[in-house]
């Protein structure tokens, strides 16, 4: 399959509001969907289990390599899982940005978040569950399905509006103290 055969319109997306005070919310209900669209879909990530993803927003920009991105993907740790079993990962998906994306940009967003996660099976049979490493700011195998200037297009989309959202929030704690 390519990204141009990628059914877009096959899924609902509706985001949530979320208030700028709240530093997280759950996400499962958006994302698990779009992400089994993209596990089903994509050669890349066939192998995601996405039910052991759990999903959140977050009003909190994060950069990586000095560049907003649309959020993050943590692996969590075996302590994480003797408290709770049922994630090994968690993604956290930035939602001043993600609320205005476009489906078209929201699904190379969360592919691209869907790329980091890495497991790998020991001679023993144990699997370990990691994050892979970028290729160079960006997932290959990301770049290779949805193109890469969609896929650039797409992450300088998400840094200039992170930008400008954070810029903006700035403005408003410097009023509201002057006030």
């Amino acid at each position: 399959m390519k990204a141009t055969d990628f059914p877009l319109n096959s899924l609902e997306c509706v985001t949530p509001d979320l208030l700028p005070s709240v530093e997280f919310m759950d996400a499962d209900d958006e994302l698990r969907a779009m992400s089994r669209l993209i596990s089903d879909r994509t050669p890349h990530n066939m192998e995601v289990e996405v039910d052991r993803i759990k999903f959140l927003y977050t009003s909190k920009a994060k950069k990586e390599g000095g560049k907003y991105s649309i959020g993050e993907l943590l692996v969590r740790s075996n302590k994480e899982k003797a408290v709770y079993d049922a994630f090994d990962y968690v993604c956290i998906v930035y939602h001043p940005v993600w609320k205005d994306l476009d489906k078209p940009n929201k699904f190379i967003q969360l592919d691209k978040l869907l790329c980091g996660v890495n497991i790998e099976t020991k001679k023993s049979g144990e699997e370990v569950k990691k994050k892979a490493p970028f290729d160079s700011r960006e997932y290959m195998n990301n770049m290779s399905f949805w193109g890469s200037d969609p896929v650039l297009r797409s992450s300088e989309t998400v840094h200039l509006a992170a930008a400008r959202y954070v810029e903006e929030q700035k403005e408003k704690s410097k009023k509201n103290a002057k006030q």
